[in-house]
């Protein structure tokens, strides 16, 4: 005897459903159908929605300073093929070294894009750092130093084998960090901001040192301050301007230290003229004047200014005492007393005007990054001594005639009296 298969409740009852739809199907039963099998799902991951995707659907508009790049950047950065092209883009065709699919493309970081897609002004690019906090070019560098630090602690791992098909790590960042440093001094010669100067003289003129913007900005070589003797003084050299190229050539990642004082040495060394490219610094026109401010607090005399502040007035204090010795002189002869004391005081003043100009003076020290400046102050305290001295004479002088002429008139009056008691007595 065949015995039925026994069902677990949850087997019987689809059993149960299934026979009962068949049942209903095959009599006929209007209204009563089986209910459409669900949709079969395919295996795999639906890709989520961009950021700027997901808000054009809501019908929102991110605004261009909170977003990062927009959606049509990163789909070039899927799309765009892996070739590094040449940093001045111009005609020139694709680098055939950075070739191939191991190569990275740095085309969305670029900085002239970041200004396009932004449409940044000149005054805005002229003050990035307060408009968008790190600028484009520092963030593009972080992101390759990230990728640096990574496919240098990848390589350790990898086989010797498989590390000889792979590029260099080093020679990858270095060639896209000259790629972004090539796009924004392009940027910045395209909108007037960037200038080239060959120097002549040996002496340059100007100190250097190594600055960066907050924490995580790029590092770069910045102008420090400039002298009077330079061939950019005052124009079109100013502090916090950035030195960005030597003869053509790019620099790359300063540091301070033996490989900072070997830049310093290259470009004290070079055959002159040297050809110095800088790019305008965002505080230049405020870091002159307070150079400048400072040097007039410190009381460094100034070459572009001659004769000197103390040099004038020093000779001027001088030549008026002498003149009023002249006048107090005549004075005298005519023994004309107010007229003499009027002159003896003025030259009084003029002598403590002078001695006061020599105490400045020597208060003065030249700048010793800079002999002209130092030959200067020198000269300066040279001139107002002699100046004082010319003073002190005429002063000196005064005092005598005054003495005399007061010998003098003290003898004509005992003259007097002694006139008047005799025609007294007669």
């Amino acid at each position: 005897e065949k015995k039925e298969p026994k069902l677990c409740c949850w087997c019987a009852l689809a059993a149960a459903s299934r026979e009962g739809e068949r049942g209903l199907e095959r009599e006929g039963v209007e209204g009563v159908t089986s209910p459409p099998p669900p949709p079969r799902q395919e295996r795999g991951f639906a890709r989520a929605p961009l950021p700027r995707q997901r808000e054009r659907q809501r019908g929102q508009v991110a605004s261009m300073a909170e977003e990062e790049y927009t959606a049509g950047e990163l789909e070039e950065m899927e799309e765009a093929p892996k070739v590094l092209v040449s940093p001045t883009a111009k005609g020139r065709a694709a680098s055939p070294e950075f070739e191939g699919d191991s190569g990275t493309n740095i085309d969305h970081v670029l900085p002239s894009k970041f200004y396009a897609n932004r449409r940044a002004s000149k005054a805005e690019i002229e003050r990035r750092h307060e408009k968008f906090g790190y600028d484009p070019l520092d963030r593009a560098l972080m992101e390759q130093r990230e990728q640096f630090e990574l496919k240098k602690s990848l390589k350790s791992k990898m086989t010797p084998g498989f590390m000889k098909k792979q590029r260099n790590p080093h020679e990858e960042y270095e060639h896209n960090v000259k790629r972004l440093l090539r796009d924004h001094l392009d940027t910045m010669e395209s909108l007037g901001i960037a200038f080239h100067h060959d120097f002549t003289n040996e002496r340059l003129g100007f100190s250097i040192l190594v600055a960066r913007y907050g924490t995580e900005g790029r590092k770069f070589v910045q102008v420090d301050e400039t002298f009077p003797h330079s061939e950019c003084y005052p124009e079109p050299l100013k502090p916090t301007d950035e030195l960005i190229a030597v003869s053509g050539k790019l620099i790359l990642d300063p540091e301070e230290g033996p490989k900072f004082t070997l830049l310093q040495d290259t470009i004290s060394q070079a055959t002159r003229p040297l050809r110095l490219t800088f790019i305008h610094g965002e505080r230049r026109e405020e870091a002159f004047l307070e150079q400048e401010e400072r040097r007039e607090m410190r009381g460094v005399d100034r070459p572009d200014c001659a004769p000197s502040e103390l040099r004038g007035k020093s000779a001027k204090l001088a030549e008026s005492a002498e003149s009023r010795l002249a006048t107090l002189r005549s004075a005298a002869e005519q023994g004309d007393e107010l007229l003499a004391d009027e002159c003896s005081a003025a030259i009084e003043m003029a002598l403590e005007g002078a001695k006061g100009m020599s105490e400045r003076a020597e208060a003065r020290v030249g700048d010793d990054r800079y002999a002209l400046s130092v030959k200067e102050v020198a000269e300066t305290k040279r001139v107002v001594r002699a100046n004082l001295a010319r003073t002190q004479a005429a002063a000196a002088a005064a005092r005598e005639a005054i003495a005399a002429l007061r010998e003098k008139l003290e003898r004509e009056r005992g003259h007097v009296d002694e006139a008047e008691r005799c025609a007294e007595r007669a």
